[in-house]
């Protein structure tokens, strides 16, 4: 590999790991992001899980403001 895509491999696994913690702080808080991935079938699931997962994080960040 070039110094570039290492470079590149380094900085997506750091960002990969911070995403992936951050997917599970959420699945420990709210647990019905467990068993969403299996709900998701087509384009309005999709859309809707998106929204949920929105009003979830909003959720999180006035938490986070409360606690």
């Amino acid at each position: 590999l070039t110094q570039e895509q290492r470079r590149f491999n380094y900085y997506h696994s750091r960002v990969r790991v911070q995403v992936e913690r951050a997917i599970g702080l959420l699945k420990g808080r709210f647990q019905s992001l467990i068993k969403l991935r299996v709900q998701v079938k087509d384009y309005r699931a999709h859309l809707w899980a998106i929204i949920w997962i929105c009003v979830l994080l909003v959720l999180h960040n006035l938490t986070i403001k409360i606690e």
